[in-house]
């Protein structure tokens, strides 16, 4: 009788503690989902609970609700149980995100059919990757399959050596895939942008020498080995493959400390500090010390022991500097300040931001994620700008200098003349020296544009435009009405640079990954339809009429993406070299029993002959303005020509000057739906 009230007990506490639990429901299969605030955790600062011992249900009842968009807490090296439990109501198998490259070792626990749990699947950042479900820096995990539509619980035990920040994304893999590609393309993104900014400044060192800019080149180039680690890219791994992965994660202070350390050293320099604010300089160069010692305590003691000290120092240089930028702005209202304070600004509002995604204060999304980079980016621009200035600067002291001491000639007299033959030749010589220099701040500032005519010419103006516009509409100098017609302008401006970006990203992406293509089925119709939909207006403008005469069951079997900027680029090239009344035709047809061919011919100017032998040349490529004037950067078609044979085929175009142009490719046609999984590679 005693043994059945047990059992009863038992099993009616097990009931409460279900009933307590959060259970993620999984409807739709195209969407992720967030599960910080559903999830349950525990902390073993033990670390030597076992899952028996975690499934006794006086400890069940000391799991704690996360409040949180994602589970962070502070550096610690206290392992953390998670209580997972989802029911799969979609048609796919789901799976878990469980972290990237901060969660050390992850132990995940999965039922049977009897609800026992086996010994878990030990993977994590610091372990082998062949312990990894899928090859990915990401740690994902495998949840309820597809058809198992009741509840089941998981378990996570995870351990990390520096930043504790879980972000639980639940969804099918295709969803932790998309999530993932973006994610890969913002911060490929920043490292060009970086990198980009790099040889800018290092550029104005070469014409300055002033140790502001050399600091700031430090900034630069440790910023690229911290913020990839942080969003989980391994970076590291190809910069320092003798260095092993795990010594990173042990001495994060080594990459995290270093841009901290610059930017202390840029303020002293930037500012004049030394001469402007002493005390100042003191409190800075006080926390730099403190911060070098701490980094090189990290060679003994673990990352977690010492971020907390080492994050409170960063805070209090942080504000150190903010103050002093302050301070002289209110003393002397100068550009240096105003430039170091607000570039300061957006960095802490970014960081803010970040912060309040994290905590749940706001929505933790894709902005709210990548904030850090963002305020960097901000920061980084304002920072070079102010560089720049400084640099312009010189130049004047230097114009006022050669004007000083030509009116010091006009000035002197007979008496002295031989003094003024002496000071005449002196003269001389720093007029041809700064002759040189100008001569070579000329050539400088040429190879300067050439290297980032792609990048940066084409996103001044809007940028110009867009900080005009602002400008106007805080003064409240322009009505409604007009703020909305300037904008049109440059909503087409900025529509013409993402597609230019766009470009741009798919061949940094090309030139450092290669090309592998991921074919799957889909109707090529819809692409056509969605690309001329993208260019609608462009077309109206010139009002060229775009007929597409494809079937609506023509099903191909090949890289969506890639095919679709395939198109993407040969319609905007259709448009570009149209005059206007012109008339674009989009046709498919059956190329032979395996592939489908696309054509896309306009009666435009056509190309010449020796332009054609240079379309689809890597080494020789060439480009042209439109029948507007439209500007290209000349990638399109070379990523057209490398994306149709990533996936089995070929392209080409046939023209006469003056007749048009007729650019058509050929693509895999979708057979059944049991044809074999081919990747190509290229």
């Amino acid at each position: 009788m005693i043994k059945y009230i047990f059992l009863f007990v038992e099993i009616l506490v097990s009931h409460i503690i279900l009933g307590q639990q959060n259970n993620i429901q999984v409807t739709q299969k195209d969407t992720l989902f967030l599960a910080g605030k559903q999830i349950n955790y525990f902390p073993d600062s033990t670390g030597r609970m076992t899952i028996d011992d975690i499934l006794n249900p006086e400890l069940q009842q000391r799991f704690k609700k996360n409040k949180k968009n994602i589970f962070s807490t502070s550096p610690q090296s206290t392992a953390f149980w998670f209580k997972i439990t989802v029911t799969n109501h979609s048609n796919e198998d789901i799976w878990l995100e469980a972290g990237g490259l901060s969660a050390a070792r992850i132990d995940f626990y999965y039922p049977d059919e009897n609800n026992r749990y086996h010994p878990p699947i030990l993977t994590g950042s610091l372990r082998p990757d062949e312990n990894k479900f899928i090859d990915s820096n990401m740690i994902w995990l495998p949840l309820n399959k597809a058809g198992e539509t009741g509840p089941k619980t998981y378990y996570v035990r995870a351990v990390a050596l520096t930043v504790v920040q879980y972000p639980f994304y639940i969804g099918t893999l295709h969803q932790l895939y998309k999530k993932k590609t973006l994610d890969d393309f913002i911060v490929a993104g920043f490292i060009g942008f970086i990198i980009s900014m790099l040889l800018y400044n290092l550029f104005l060192y070469a014409k300055t020498r002033e140790r502001s800019n050399l600091y700031y080149l430090g900034y630069l180039l440790s910023s690229l080995l911290l913020y990839p680690y942080i969003y989980d890219h391994e970076t590291l791994k190809y910069i320092f493959p003798f260095i092993p992965f795990e010594w990173w994660s042990f001495h994060f202070s080594f990459i995290g400390a270093p841009p901290y350390l610059f930017i202390g050293l840029f303020g002293i320099e930037y500012l004049k500090l030394r001469k402007e604010l002493s005390n100042a300089t003191k409190i800075i160069s006080a926390l730099l010390v403190l911060l070098f010692i701490i980094t090189f305590l990290n060679l003994i003691t673990p990352s977690y022991n010492i971020m907390l000290p080492a994050q409170a120092i960063i805070s209090i240089l942080g504000i150190t500097c903010m103050s002093s930028s302050i301070v002289l702005f209110m003393r002397k209202k100068d550009l240096r300040s105003l430039y170091y304070m607000i570039g300061w600004s957006a960095f802490i509002i970014m960081n803010i931001i970040f912060i309040l995604g994290v905590n749940g204060v706001m929505d933790y999304n894709l902005f709210t994620h990548n904030s850090l980079l963002f305020g960097t980016i901000l920061e980084v621009v304002i920072f070079s700008q102010a560089l720049a200035q400084q640099v312009k600067n010189i130049r004047i002291e230097n114009s006022l200098i050669q004007e000083q001491s030509f009116e010091l000639i006009k000035n002197h007299n007979s008496i002295l003349e031989k003094k003024v033959e002496e000071r005449t030749t002196v003269i001389q010589n720093q007029k041809k020296k700064l002759e040189v220099q100008a001569q070579k701040l000329e050539v400088t500032n040429q190879t300067k544009d050439k290297l980032f005519a792609i990048i940066s010419h084409d996103l001044r103006n809007p940028i110009i435009s867009l900080e005009t516009i602002m400008n106007l509409l805080c003064n409240n100098a322009i009505s409604d009405e007009e703020f909305k017609s300037l904008t049109e302008g440059l909503h087409k401006n900025v529509k013409s640079i993402n597609f230019t970006l766009n470009n741009l990203l798919h061949w940094a992406n090309k030139q450092i990954k290669g090309i592998k293509a991921t074919p799957q089925k889909f109707n090529i119709s819809n692409v056509i339809d969605e690309n001329i939909s993208l260019f609608r207006c462009i077309a109206d403008e010139k009002q060229i009429i775009i007929t597409h005469e494809t079937k609506n069951d023509n099903w191909v079997y090949a890289d969506q993406d890639q095919i679709n900027l395939v198109v993407r680029n040969l319609l905007n090239n259709a448009i570009k070299f149209s005059e206007e009344g012109g008339h674009i035709i989009i046709n498919s047809s059956a190329f032979d029993s395996q592939f489908l061919m696309v054509e896309i011919v306009d009666d435009g100017i056509g190309i010449k002959k020796d332009t054609l032998n240079k379309l689809f040349n890597t080494e020789d490529h060439c480009t042209s303005r439109g029948t507007k004037g439209e500007k290209g950067t000349g990638l399109g078609l070379m990523l057209c020509k490398d994306f149709v044979e990533s996936n089995g085929g070929m392209i080409n175009v046939y023209s006469e000057p003056g007749e048009g142009a007729r650019f058509y490719f050929t693509v895999r046609s979708f057979v059944s739906e049991k044809e074999e999984v081919i990747e190509y590679t290229h």
